[in-house]
């Protein structure tokens, strides 16, 4: 695929549509969500199951998504404000090597 269709096909009516869809059926609790950044209330097509208030469409990864995030949430804050400090990030190392 070239790069001109590529363009072509992301600035696509269809896909312009896809994108106004999905945004107009992310559930409440998705929109709401500390780590919505990371998935954007997931793939219309993993929407299966039920939000935590019973609304149906949420994405059955959505627990998953949700603790890997807080999991990787300290070392990614630490990783990032490191170069904003002048300091390495590479200094994360020394606070998990065995």
């Amino acid at each position: 695929m070239t790069e001109q269709h590529m363009c072509d096909l992301v600035a696509s009516p269809q896909q312009r549509q896809f994108g106004l869809d999905n945004r107009e059926t992310t559930r409440r609790y998705c929109l709401e969500c500390e780590v919505r950044f990371s998935c954007h209330g997931g793939c219309p097509k993993d929407r299966l199951i039920r939000t935590p208030e019973g609304e149906p469409g949420l994405d059955y990864l959505c627990a998953g998504y949700r603790a890997f995030f807080h999991h990787v949430d300290p070392a990614m804050r630490f990783t990032c404000d490191r170069p904003r400090r002048g300091e390495a990030p590479s200094e994360i190392i020394a606070l998990y090597a065995p």
